[in-house]
């Protein structure tokens, strides 16, 4: 199911989002024991992780929805944005020294295995092209990280657009590693991407949107956060 929030204002919608996150990251983690969070990178949500990095509990694993294939002092590491916000938690991330993350998925998934699952919550985030997580349109590697025997990992190398810039290796979380998650969130600003979120919902090739595998399947609940 697919619940929609709508903002007045950017503040108001981090506000909101950083107390539904500490919420749920609670509540599993008192009723199960042990809890993880998983986050996309980008600057609209940094002010959510700097905050909760103030009030989340340390035994909440953080983990990465997806990364580049930079090392973690590169300014394009979402690694490092997580490491700045939570620095009381140890985070897991996904880059290797390999020099490819095609080489590193074996490594990448024994990683993930380690996670609380089912992940308490997964935050993903949505591009201009309809891409999610590191799920790029018609990218090499997407028919695995969409397969249905897919593990939690995989690499993607996309096309150069001027959506990804030039670092167009990335180790993401696949569809089904997205969907190992008990509450999904996608955050969209601006009315353009809500217009691809709206035509997404119901395209007919997710290859061409791949955010719209997330969008249309039933297995888990998705919450959309979007401000104008």
């Amino acid at each position: 199911m697919i619940r929609e929030f709508v903002f007045e204002t950017k503040a108001a919608l981090l506000t909101q989002l950083e107390q539904d996150l500490l919420a749920q990251v609670k509540q599993v983690l008192a009723s199960e024991g042990a809890a993880s969070l998983l986050l996309s990178g980008g600057s609209t949500p940094g002010p959510v992780y700097e905050a909760l990095g103030k009030t989340l509990d340390p035994l909440v694993q953080i983990a990465l929805v997806d990364d580049r294939w930079v090392d973690v002092d590169h300014k394009g590491s979402n690694e490092a944005l997580l490491k700045r916000c939570f620095p009381e938690h140890a985070i897991v991330g996904m880059k290797t020294p390999d020099a490819t993350p095609q080489a590193a998925v074996a490594e990448v998934n024994q990683r993930y295995a380690t996670l609380a699952q089912p992940f308490a919550v997964t935050v993903l985030g949505m591009g201009p092209d309809g891409h999610t997580a590191s799920l790029f349109p018609n990218a090499h590697g997407l028919d695995a990280a969409l397969a249905a025997d897919a593990s939690l990992c995989a690499a993607i190398t996309a096309h150069p657009s001027a959506v990804t810039g030039e670092l167009v290796d990335r180790m993401t979380l696949t569809l089904n590693g997205i969907l190992n998650s008990r509450k999904l969130v996608l955050l969209i600003t601006g009315q353009d991407k809500w217009d691809v979120y709206q035509k997404a919902k119901t395209a007919d090739d997710v290859k061409l949107t791949p955010v719209s595998a997330v969008l249309q399947q039933q297995a888990v609940d998705l919450d959309v956060y979007w401000v104008a």
